[in-house]
């Protein structure tokens, strides 16, 4: 800012060693924090990546506690439900089994006689 006000206001600075001087040192201000900006943005960049690597993935909110009666899965319901499924599974193979066998019989006596 500073540099860009000293060459509006001095147009021919190339005359005056003085102001070559000045100029001089106000383009190295420049050229300094220009550095300085570009190590800064470096760091800090350098530094969000490291927050993220650091970040845990998982929260642990609280201690896991063991119930004082266990709620579910109700075992005597699980139970007796795969009971009932078992014996309508078993139940019907056993009748499909007896029928397939009886109508082949007919079939195979048919052809006897």
């Amino acid at each position: 800012e500073k540099l860009k006000l000293f060459r509006e206001k001095n147009k021919n600075y190339n005359n005056s060693e003085e102001l070559q001087l000045t100029e001089s040192r106000l383009r190295r201000n420049v050229s300094i924090n220009t550095e300085l900006f570009l190590q800064l943005k470096k760091q800090y960049e350098i530094t969000k990546i490291e927050e993220v690597k650091n970040t845990p993935i998982i929260n642990i909110m609280d201690k896991a506690e063991v119930p004082a009666l266990k709620s579910y899965p109700q075992r005597t319901l699980s139970v007796l439900i795969i009971l009932i499924i078992s014996s309508i599974i078993s139940g019907s193979y056993y009748i499909y089994r007896d029928f397939i066998h009886r109508y082949t019989s007919d079939i195979v006596d048919k052809f006897r006689t």
